[in-house]
């Protein structure tokens, strides 16, 4: 898997407040997760009226420390960087980048920002694996922009056709990128463009999905691309739909299986049999709701963190697998706040 979106991409990430009835209606919030190399940790932000960073043992899962956040209506929480240690901030000045502790670090240009920033599309981040490098969408010039996130350089422009954006993805190295515009009645255009060649490799026509509901999702050898509930064989053209998927796309280190989450849990499916089945995760049964995913910096292992109702201690449980199978191998519950 990548962190592709999540920051997908990947770049997926959590932070909590806490699960108020008020706090989960909220239309507009977003939990994100991050693995932190530092001592182990697990760091989880859920944004909304107060968001604040909160930091728990990655052993324990016992709260460590919280950051309160200062956050203006006009700005946008993008989630958290691929090594835990900063957040991205969208606002009017361009991209901000946050330590963990609140401070900022560095803002960098984005041309053609909306005002306000808060309502730019797509909200979560596309980057590839290493975070080095954003996707920025600019509606009023109809491109898009690679900015570098630590020096500001604009890496690559593209123009897209004039036709409505819908989704957008990036590779993990940065040679690819996917944006899927609106096609004829019900259908859309998934185009793949490599970023060196500055060409579009191939057109894909496949169902319309809603307008920046997930993220294009690529596996790490490039065969296939996912737009849940699409899988998209990129070398044949397939495109086959899995059932039940609600949360993003997570390919395997070893190309042989995608994981998303749904009503039922966690599923994989089989890429070369295109069949899918649970995975057990051992986890309560007030805790099922899976909102959030990250992989660690070194790419070894995978996590799902799962909402707990009505537990007076557990804010979540994060479920770690094997990055390159999918094989669960532990949960730990996060301490409510």
């Amino acid at each position: 898997m990548q962190k592709q979106v999540k920051f997908n991409y990947l770049w997926l990430a959590i932070l909590g407040l806490g699960l108020s009835a008020q706090a989960l209606a909220e239309p507009n919030q977003r939990h994100y997760l991050a693995l932190s190399q530092e001592q182990g940790q697990i760091l989880w932000l859920q944004t909304g009226a107060s968001p604040s960073i909160n930091t728990f043992n990655g052993q324990t899962g016992a709260l460590e420390k919280s950051v309160d956040l200062t956050i203006k209506p006009e700005q946008l929480i993008m989630g958290f960087t691929p090594d835990g240690f900063k957040l991205a901030l969208l606002e009017a000045a361009g991209l901000s980048i946050l330590h963990r502790t609140g401070k900022t670090l560095r803002t960098l240009q984005v041309p053609n920002l909306p005002k306000p920033a808060s309502s730019y599309q797509p909200a979560m981040a596309i980057t590839n694996a290493s975070g080095t490098a954003q996707v920025f969408y600019a509606a009023q010039t109809q491109q898009l922009h690679v900015i570098h996130t630590g020096n500001g350089k604009e890496l690559a422009t593209v123009e897209l056709p004039k036709a409505h954006l819908l989704a957008l993805g990036l590779d993990a190295n940065m040679n690819k990128l996917a944006f899927v515009t609106q096609g004829k009645v019900g259908k859309a255009d998934l185009q793949v463009y490599d970023l060196f060649k500055k060409t579009t490799v191939k057109t894909y026509e496949i169902q319309a999905p809603a307008a920046f509901s997930q993220p294009v999702v690529f596996s790490q050898d490039g065969r296939y691309v996912a737009l849940l509930p699409q899988v998209i064989n990129l070398q044949t053209e397939a495109v086959f739909n899995v059932k039940g998927a609600s949360g993003s796309a997570v390919f395997t280190a070893n190309n042989e299986a995608l994981l998303f989450a749904s009503k039922q849990g966690l599923q994989r499916l089989d890429l070369s049999t295109q069949q899918s089945q649970p995975l057990a995760l051992n986890l309560p049964a007030n805790c099922r709701t899976i909102v959030a995913d990250d992989i660690s910096a070194d790419q070894q292992r995978l996590a799902f963190a799962s909402l707990c109702s009505n537990d007076p201690q557990t804010l979540a449980v994060v479920s770690f697998l094997d990055a390159h199978t999918g094989q669960w191998q532990r949960n730990v519950n996060l301490a409510k706040p």
